[in-house]
């Protein structure tokens, strides 16, 4: 009994070599991606994005694989099947692109592409909204001015600013505001900002004629034209010349902080300045 269960015991051991033995010499099955879609096709477009459809691709044995949207024969928007459509977004304005479909499978398999199909878009006419323009200044040399942003359905938004009709700076995007110098005082300038998007579509702000005023002088001139002033009051006081109301309060106090030998020096020079000049007999 034990010898006839030892030897059905070693026979089973022996089949279970030979089967494995053969499962290992087999060849294993590749998996291979399906061929390309075809009949690649546009359903519908607009001014920013295209809508494409293709026939389902066929064949290969792989069971992990998708379809990808090329255009210009790279880059890739996934597609997982059975879907077989697929809608573009953000095209450029003004721009011709080519399309094509291939399938992919996860070990990189690509098949061959589809027919390719060609869609340009539209140019952008449309201009950015008008600025408004303002001052926040205005001085007899220089004048302040702003400006509200422009918006743009599809670009940035630069600015130029017109100053009496020629371009001051020009092509600058952010910048809402500036102070223009070196005027002359008493005249008239003619401002206008003009916003403009990549596409070149412009538009143009408001006119502002700004008069600047005339020039006045400074504090420190101010102070120092005072100062001066109250200086020579109070020495046509001391010297009794000028008329009677030059003698104000304030030139009696400035005659007040000046010293006695202060004024008998001023007395001194103003009685020289009234003698006549003497005549000395020619000499020999």
């Amino acid at each position: 009994m034990f010898v006839r269960n030892a030897a059905l015991a070693t026979m089973l051991l022996v089949l279970a070599l030979l089967f494995t033995s053969a499962a290992a010499g087999a060849p294993a099955k590749t998996p291979t991606s399906p061929k390309g879609p075809t009949n690649l096709r546009i359903t519908a477009s607009g001014p920013t994005s295209v809508s494409l459809a293709w026939d389902a691709a066929t064949g290969g044995n792989s069971t992990n694989w998708w379809y990808c949207v090329q255009s210009g024969g790279a880059g890739c928007f996934r597609v997982n099947p059975p879907q077989t459509t697929f809608t573009h977004p953000s095209l450029w304005p003004g721009t011709t692109y080519t399309f094509t479909v291939i399938t992919v499978d996860s070990n990189g398999h690509r098949s061959a592409p589809s027919n390719a199909v060609t869609y340009t878009t539209p140019p952008d006419t449309t201009p950015p909204t008008a600025p408004e323009l303002r001052t926040t200044s205005v001085f007899p040399t220089r004048v302040g001015l702003s400006w509200t942003a422009s918006v743009d359905n599809r670009t940035q938004v630069s600015y130029t600013l017109l100053v009496d009709g020629s371009p001051y700076f020009g092509g600058f995007i952010g910048y809402r505001s500036i102070v223009i110098p070196y005027l002359a005082p008493s005249s008239t300038h003619v401002f206008k900002v003009v916003a403009r998007d990549s596409f070149g579509n412009a538009s143009e702000s408001n006119v502002l004629t700004v008069p600047t005023p005339p020039a006045t002088e400074g504090v420190r001139e101010r102070r120092a034209r005072q100062h001066s002033d109250r200086q020579r009051r109070g020495h046509r006081v001391l010297l009794g010349i000028g008329p009677e109301h030059d003698r104000r309060p304030c030139d009696r106090h400035v005659g007040e902080r000046v010293s006695v030998q202060q004024r008998g020096h001023l007395r001194l020079l103003a009685r020289r300045s009234r003698r006549p000049p003497s005549r000395r007999p020619p000499a020999g």
